[in-house]
């Protein structure tokens, strides 16, 4: 199953990462984004998005993440679309979560929320506010 992502990645590559929320500091700490669900794009849904919205898939590790204290940087995996880096700052926490500005590499921007070991990647379009959206587990390299 093909990502509604992946074939915008020739524009914009997606970023994921959780320095906050998975426990980064000022050394650099590795992840990988598993994705197991992507925004149902037949439907028409509404920010914030609830589980409903999106479709369950076979994980798959799609994105490589690097934090660095309060920046990110992702690549895709090997078998992913070849793209430019994406980077993103910390814009702000709350208990249990970390919000992620999407500014680097993305053709509108985009945002990047972690909730413990969980991910979710929204991309911002121009002409469609939402390009695509994915969540999936952090895992540590």
């Amino acid at each position: 199953m093909t990502s509604p992502l992946s074939s915008w990645f020739s524009v914009i590559a997606v970023v994921v990462a959780g320095a906050s929320a998975c426990g980064g500091g000022t050394e650099s700490t590795r992840y990988v984004l598993r994705v197991d669900r992507t925004l149902d794009s037949s439907r028409a849904v509404v920010e914030p998005f609830d589980d409903s919205a999106f479709k369950q898939h076979e994980p798959r590790d799609r994105y490589g993440v690097a934090v660095d204290g309060d920046h990110v940087t992702i690549d895709p995996l090997e078998g992913q679309p070849a793209g430019p880096a994406i980077e993103g700052t910390l814009v702000g926490t709350r208990p249990g979560e970390s919000r992620y500005a999407l500014d680097k590499g993305t053709f509108a921007g985009g945002r990047l929320l972690i909730s413990g070991d969980r991910a979710e990647l929204t991309i911002f379009g121009s002409g469609v506010p939402i390009v695509g959206s994915e969540r999936g587990s952090l895992v540590r390299r």
